[in-house]
This record gives structure tokens, C-alpha cells and sequence, in this order.
């Protein structure tokens, strides 16, 4: 492990990186010196660094690529999973002893320039950058290219700079179980004219965005057909969405879907819908799960291809009188069919409750809209897991016998009595919902206000609508 170090106005004689006063004056130095690609040429030798060396960019720093067009810098630098090659902004003058403006490197180029790496696997971090990217039409939509590895983006900005040339809208794009993390990062398209526009394209890989601001795109994530990605996103805020996108995109509207995982907390979507673009062709299994998104009245969202789950709040008796201000919409889609996708269907509770051995009824209200033949106990399942056997590991499942009223808009009680099980510990209240044969925009609302008994211990309870996927969804 060692420090190099780079300074755009350094004015040594040797420039190669091993001091302050011999720093590399471009970050295409330490790139170049490794492995890259101008035009079709290759250039470089062995790598400069090795597993956990540290690029020190010195504040102030400011550097423009104007390499040729259709060229790359492509790189093979040594590093490894615990170990990676770190760029960071010296912020708090801990080698250059000065704190001035954060570090820039600005893309500025009329053909195709961009960081690439397609040829090696990458383990590399970039700490405390300014990056912009040149505005010019021609220019890609791909500002990161990356195949297997993983890259982190932490404390970064993209964009955001008025100007010629401090513009940013490109994409990070990641293919072959490739990741790629955004942490603490802004990325401002605002003056950019490129159309694609998305956050993360991702083929057969990750993208993570924790703390980030994305300002001015028309997707979080999209992809090509036919592949699968994982978004994984923690207080991700959208503002000024391009319109005709969508947050998540399977890709393609065609015959041969994605799949894709999208698991997260805190999602302001500022308007950018719908949550899955092209979503009539998504792969089996494929899901969003988010809490704490939108605000405190759509504090949860689950997608699958059965159909969606949202919380919904309406403050007082809005809702069923008496019951909780907050409530579950569950809108099926034409597949939850359990002749098509097996007998589970789409899984609306699963939330498991602290109880002792004494009997106990469970119930949970539920009130149809825009239905026309409704749901019967067999298709709308209100089922509660129990041990009836002390020390067994297979549960007993009880399923409620009451069938909802067959009228939009009045609520129904399922219940399901008598449960007494044989040791204390947790049962499991499961709802499950097996058709979709209703009117046009049929949906389903679920009160669990009652759910808890009064006379039942203390609830450990897990987020509600936990989804867990079965065979043959």
C-alpha cells in the first residue's frame, strides 16, 4: 500500500506521482499508466498501483480530458475486493497542507469520451470529486462503464455547474455481476440535452444508491432486455423528473422481459412514475419492496407482476370507523390467477405476533372497490401459523372460513378464532390473495387495526407486507 499524489498545477520536474511536489497532473496519469486505450491503441505497462494505494488529489485541482474523439481511458488497476485503489479529494489538506474547493474533473470532449473498463475485474473508489461532463450532443450517454468489480462513488458531485462544459446526465453502467455504489453523491442532468437520461443502466448487475440526490433524469435504473438487475437504494431523493420514464424500467415493453430486485428505504420519487416502466413483461419473481416511500401516507410500496401493495392514510373514520388511519390497497393484476401461478398467489401479510399459550381470535377487516364478482374465502385467504405440537418446527396453518360482503365499499371481518397454541412464542397472520376476477381497476383494502388480540402479550412484530416470493409466481 502506498500514496501517490495528484495536482493539476504541479510544477515539478518528474511528475510521477511519489510526492507532493512531484504529483501526476492529470488522473488520465495513473489510469494511462496501467492500461489504456486512445483511440484503438493500447498504451501502459504494468500497473502503477497495487491493492489499497491512495491517489491524494490535491484541493483546487482541476483538469479537463480532451482526449480524441471516439476514444476511452480504459484501466487494469491491481487492487482487490478488501483492498481496493482509492482516489480522494484532499479536502482536509492532509498531505498538500491547504483545505481550497473540492477537486475537479470535467469530461470535455466533442466524440466519445468516458471511463471505461470492460476487460478486468475493477475494485476502485473515488472520494470528494467534482465530475462534469460535456454537454455536447454527440457526446455518449455513458459516463462509467464497467464489467464485474466493484466501484464506489462516495461524497461525489455530477453536474450541477453552470456552463459549457460542467454538465452532466450520463449513465453508470455495469454489466456481468458487476456493482456499483453511489454514497452521499448529487448527479444534476438540469443542463444536459442527452435523452436516455438514466441513473443506473444495468445488465446482469448492481446499482446502490444511499443519500443521494438525482436531479433532471428520466430513470433510476434501466436495462436491455432480457437481463436482470438489483437496485438497492437508501433515502434516494428525485427532483425535477424528465417526463415519459419511469423509476425502475424492465427494459422493454416486448416479449422477452427482465428480472429485476429492487429493495429500499426512502424513496421521494418526485413525481417520477409509474414505479416499474414496460411492466407487463417483467420475469417471474421480479419485485419492488420499499418502505418509507414517497411520505408518511405512502409510507410502503411492494410491485410484482400479481399486482401492487401501497399504504394509504386518511386521517379519523375515512377509513373504516374506528379503525387505524392507515390502511393497504392491494390492486391484483390479470395474473393472479392460481391456475396459471400456483396456489399462493400474491402474498399481501405476512407478519408474525408475540403469543402465549392462551386461545386467542385473530382478525384483519378488508372492503372491495370496483369489484363484480368478488373474492370468496377460498381465493381471499386469511390464514393464521401456530404450533399445536410443543417443540415442533412445522406450523399448523387455520385459515379463516369468512367470506367478505359481496359490496364495493363496505368493509368485511375475517376472522379466524380459537387459536391456542401449544408454547408461547410467535404466530404468523398470512393473507393471501389468489384472483383478480373483478371490473376494471378492482382493488382490495386492508385494515390490521384489529389484528393484534388485546389480551395478547406484547407484539415483536417485523414491517408488515413482508413479501416473501413462492413457487411459481
Amino acid at each position: 500500500m502506498a500514496n501517490h499524489f495528484l495536482d493539476s498545477n504541479n510544477g515539478g520536474a518528474t511528475r510521477d506521482g511519489s510526492s507532493t511536489s512531484n504529483a501526476w497532473t492529470t488522473i488520465e496519469y495513473p489510469l494511462a499508466n496501467t492500461f489504456a486505450w486512445i483511440g484503438v491503441t493500447q498504451t501502459g505497462t504494468a500497473p502503477v498501483t497495487t491493492p489499497g494505494d491512495i491517489i491524494w488529489i490535491k484541493d483546487n485541482h482541476h483538469e479537463i480530458w480532451t482526449v480524441a474523439s471516439l476514444s476511452r481511458v480504459r484501466w487494469n488497476a491491481s487492487a482487490t475486493l478488501d483492498n481496493p485503489v482509492i482516489y480522494r479529494g484532499d479536502l482536509a489538506g492532509t498531505h498538500f497542507s491547504t483545505t481550497g474547493s473540492r477537486p475537479i474533473i470535467e469530461m470535455k470532449d466533442s466524440g466519445n469520451a468516458w471511463f471505461d473498463n470492460l476487460l478486468t475485474r475493477l475494485f476502485i473508489v473515488f472520494e470528494d470529486i467534482d465530475f462534469y461532463y460535456d454537454g455536447n450532443a454527440s457526446t455518449p450517454d455513458t459516463f462509467f462503464d464497467m464489467n464485474n468489480g466493484l466501484t464506489i462513488f462516495r461524497r461525489c458531485n455530477f453536474g450541477g455547474a453552470s456552463g459549457s462544459g460542467k454538465e452532466f446526465a450520463g449513465a453508470f453502467n455495469a454489466a456481468s455481476e458487476a456493482t456499483v455504489v453511489l454514497e452521499d453523491c448529487t448527479i444534476d442532468g438540469a443542463d444536459s440535452t442527452r435523452a436516455r437520461k438514466e441513473l443506473f443502466s444495468l445488465h446482469d448487475a448492481i446499482g446502490v444508491a444511499h443519500r443521494c440526490t438525482l436531479n433532471e433524469y428520466r430513470y433510476v435504473a434501466a436495462h436491455f432486455n432480457g437481463n436482470w438487475y438489483r437496485v438497492e437504494i437508501d433515502e434516494l431523493t428525485v427532483t425535477n423528473p424528465v417526463a415519459s420514464g419511469a423509476i425502475f424500467d424492465t427494459g422493454n415493453s416486448g416479449s422477452s422481459g427482465s428480472y429485476i430486485e429492487v429493495f429500499g428505504r426512502g424513496l421521494d420519487p418526485g413525481g417520477m412514475t409509474p414505479v416499474i416502466g414496460n411492466p407487463g413483461n417483467p420475469r417471474a419473481n421480479s419485485r419492488v419492496y420499499i418502505t418509507d416511500y414517497n411520505d408518511v401516507e405512502r409510507s410502503f410500496y411492494f410491485e410484482n407482476r400479481l399486482g401492487t401493495i401501497e399504504s394509504s392514510e386518511a386521517a379519523g373514520d375515512a377509513n373504516r370507523s374506528g379503525g387505524a388511519d392507515h390502511v393497504f390497497v392491494v390492486t391484483p393484476t390479470d395474473e393472479c390467477d392460481p391456475y396459471t401461478l400456483g396456489e399462493d398467489g400474491l402474498t399481501v401479510l405476512d407478519y408474525p405476533i408475540s403469543a402465549d399459550t392462551s386461545s386467542q381470535d385473530y382478525s384483519v377487516w378488508v372492503k372491495p372497490t370496483a369489484w363484480t364478482t368478488f373474492p370468496t374465502a377460498s381465493n381471499l385467504v386469511f390464514e393464521i401459523g401456530w404450533y399445536d405440537t410443543a417443540s415442533s418446527a412445522s406450523r399448523t396453518w387455520t385459515a379463516s372460513t369468512d367470506t367478505m360482503t359481496a359490496t364495493n365499499g363496505t368493509w368485511s371481518e375475517l376472522t379466524v378464532t380459537g387459536i391456542t397454541p401449544a408454547e408461547d412464542g410467535e404466530v404468523v397472520a398470512r393473507v393471501r390473495l389468489t384472483t383478480n376476477d373483478g371490473g376494471a381497476g378492482e382493488e382490495l383494502t386492508f385494515d390490521y387495526d384489529d389484528l393484534i388480540p388485546a389480551a395478547a402479550p406484547t407484539p415483536t412484530v417485523i414491517t408488515p407486507l413482508l413479501y416473501t416470493p413462492h413457487a411459481g409466481i
